[in-house]
């Protein structure tokens, strides 16, 4: 299958699939959304700074990824922190948090961070998380990805900016 792509910068998305009751748009399996980590504004309209200048320890949520939905699965939030930066290197988490509408499902769920060119720089995977009300074991998946300092400031100059993709694939 194909994977339906949805990008967000500015706060605005677009997908081509319909709503669904709760006002989140249905996406084909598998889900991938990317988030950009340059200047944007939130939800609320508010500018949010490029992530090259979030502070240490300070965690930004990204709660649009939760506008879509695919076969009762979604990202509620997608929450990043810079854990540490130095004069050498840069680690960073991302977190998301998923839900399902399901008693039970499972997924298998990457998180990738790519460079400005859509290069992955890392990810993480996770075969058959089981989310939903019956789950008794899930915790919130947590990506760590370590860069050397400069390539972190390669990654801001010129207007560009890295992105987190999340892959969110429907195990039966």
């Amino acid at each position: 299958m194909v994977p339906t792509l949805i990008m967000m910068a500015l706060a605005q998305v677009t997908a081509s699939t319909g709503a669904t009751s709760e006002g989140r748009q249905e996406v084909a399996d598998p889900m991938v959304i990317e988030i950009s980590l340059g200047a944007d504004v939130d939800l609320k309209g508010k500018p949010r700074e490029a992530f090259d200048r979030q502070v240490v320890g300070k965690a930004r949520a990204f709660p649009e990824t939760d506008r879509f939905v695919c076969d009762q699965a979604r990202v509620r939030m997608l929450t990043v922190k810079k854990l540490s930066e130095n004069a050498k290197e840069v680690l960073l988490e991302a977190s998301a948090t998923m839900v399902t509408d399901w008693p039970l499902q499972d997924i298998n769920l990457t998180i990738a961070l790519l460079g400005p060119d859509g290069s992955v720089i890392g990810h993480r995977f996770w075969k058959d998380l089981t989310l939903g009300t019956w789950s008794r074991s899930y915790k919130p998946p947590k990506a760590e990805f370590r860069l050397t300092a400069e390539q972190w400031r390669d990654f801001f100059s010129n207007g560009n900016s890295p992105k987190l993709r999340i892959t969110v694939d429907i195990q039966e």
